[in-house]
């Protein structure tokens, strides 16, 4: 070879230095040759103070081993400086690189000024308010009882009766009310606010009346006590456009890829194989 070349060479009755002379050899040479040969490789990397190091084959390399079937050792056709030896022990052991491609992304695109809100994409929005009076009242209303006796009754037992008031309150609260209307074959969007009116009751007891047993309880007509007043509320309308997708983005795909190591315990393969490459002492 000239100046610099990487492949290591066989020199004998005819010189060998690349990967195809050593097939040239794999069909010529009995396997005790070829035994005899790598043997010597080894010794020659001993002759140039160099050692051996074991390193992962290259998946190219174990490509190779499924074409080429066999069990005696080779010059890898990859890695300068390199033999690969078979065992009948051991697994051989290889890195694969492995990528898997990353989903790609899609980005609805819309007109300027284009917001979302509420679950939609809006713009031009506009907001109205109006002042509202809401009358609320609150009113307590109970019923007077009196005893009315036979006469005194000496050392008589008292019976009681628990008397009663209800209190009843009418308000309001503010109501959210959210619809999409067609107006000129656009979508509006509308988010207004409305008034609710409430009305709720509650009952408490006040007291007890007693009395022997000889008198008895007259109710009188109920008699109720009421408070008006007048609050103010601030009510909010919305109106937007609702806006129209018009273009769809998609991030380029990309590849995310990894070595993993591989292995095989003479399942695939009837024999190990193992990679030495020689290194400067």
């Amino acid at each position: 070879p000239g100046p610099g070349s990487g492949n290591k060479c066989i020199f004998g009755p005819m010189t060998l230095c690349n990967f195809d002379a050593w097939l040239i050899i794999g069909r010529m040479f009995s396997y005790e040759r070829q035994l005899l040969t790598t043997i010597l490789l080894l010794s020659i990397a001993g002759a140039q103070q160099e050692r051996l190091r074991e390193e992962l084959l290259t998946l190219e390399e174990v490509d190779f081993i499924r074409l080429n079937a066999g069990s005696v050792s080779f010059i890898s056709p990859l890695s300068t400086g390199c033999i690969i030896v078979p065992s009948k022990t051991g697994c051989t052991k290889w890195k694969e690189r492995k990528c898997r491609e990353i989903p790609q992304k899609k980005f609805s695109m819309y007109e300027e000024g284009c917001f979302p809100h509420n679950g939609r994409i809006l713009r031009n929005c506009q907001n109205r308010e109006e002042l509202v009076p809401a009358p609320t009242s609150l009113s307590v209303c109970g019923r007077r009882v009196e005893r009315s006796c036979l006469g005194p009754c000496f050392n008589c037992e008292d019976f009681c009766r628990p008397q009663y008031e209800n209190t009843c309150w009418r308000n309001h609260e503010v109501r959210k009310e959210v619809e999409t209307r067609s107006v000129d074959g656009r979508d509006i969007y509308v988010e207004s606010e409305e008034l609710e009116s409430l009305y709720s009751c509650s009952q408490r007891k006040v007291g007890d009346i007693c009395a022997p047993v000889n008198c008895r309880f007259i109710e009188e007509e109920e008699e109720c006590t009421q408070k008006n007043e007048t609050e103010y509320f601030t009510l909010n309308q919305r109106t937007c456009d609702v806006c129209v997708q018009r273009l769809t983005e998609t991030v380029h795909q990309s590849t995310d890829c990894r070595e993993a190591l591989k292995e095989d315990c003479r399942k695939e393969f009837p024999v190990s194989w193992t990679k030495l490459c020689s290194v400067p002492v």
